[in-house]
Parts: C-alpha cells; sequence; structure tokens
C-alpha cells in the first residue's frame, strides 16, 4: 500500500511540474492545470467505472494516473480477500492488474518529468 501511495505521489508530483513549465506565469499555470486534473478526476474510476463509460470517452481515462492509482489501492485494500477482490475489481471495470498499473505509473512519471524538462528547457531558450 504504501509503494502504491509514493508511485501516486510521484505521479502527482511530475504532472504538476508538466504543468507549471508550460507557461512561464505561476497564475497562468495554476489556473490551466484545472483543466489538465479535472478529466483525470472524473475519468479515474472514482465517479464513474469503465463499464459506464461510453466508448468515445473511455480512450482519455487510459491517460490518467487517477485510474491507474485507484485501481492500485483497490487491490492493495482487498488483497487479502480474494472472493472479494474478485468482486470489486469486475465491479469497478479494473481489470489491467497491479503490477501492470505500477509499471504504467512509472512510465506515466517519467513521461511526465522528461516532457516537463524538454518543455523547461525551451522555456528557459525563449528568454535567453
Amino acid at each position: 500500500m504504501y509503494f502504491a501511495m509514493m508511485l501516486i505521489g510521484q505521479c502527482a508530483a511530475a504532472l504538476g511540474y508538466f504543468a507549471s513549465s508550460l507557461f512561464n506565469r505561476m497564475e497562468t499555470a495554476t489556473q490551466v492545470s484545472s483543466a489538465f486534473v479535472m478529466p483525470m478526476v472524473l475519468l479515474g474510476g472514482f465517479f464513474s467505472n469503465a463499464n459506464n463509460m461510453g466508448w468515445w470517452i473511455i480512450w482519455m481515462s487510459y491517460f490518467s494516473p487517477i485510474k491507474y492509482g485507484f485501481e492500485m489501492m483497490v487491490r492493495t485494500q482487498t488483497n487479502y480477500n480474494k472472493p472479494l477482490n474478485t468482486v470489486v475489481t469486475k465491479f469497478l471495470g479494473m481489470n489491467i492488474g497491479f503490477w501492470n498499473d505500477v509499471i504504467i505509473m512509472i512510465a506515466l512519471c517519467l513521461l511526465l518529468r522528461m516532457v516537463g524538462v524538454g518543455c523547461l528547457k525551451i522555456l528557459i531558450s525563449k528568454f535567453q
């Protein structure tokens, strides 16, 4: 569980770095970051599971680190009871698996950090 929480925190920090590196003013980055976060929360599985989403919007949920973090936390909380784990994950439409979620979260974290560094280098080069 603590490993999953650490990954969620690292991915959230990477998303913050990415959003802040896109703009040269802190106020703009803060305002625009809600446009990044809101779809991730809505499609992450808290409010609607994958079984209830339409085909035209389900693809966007695969870019949400909240989806993978939520699935990791559900799997760690119900891991002691295999029948409960099966019922809950099937009901919530979670079919990726814990270790696949870990790999995807690490990849998203690294990707967001690398893209953030690239955007920051481009932003810095404008001022030199």
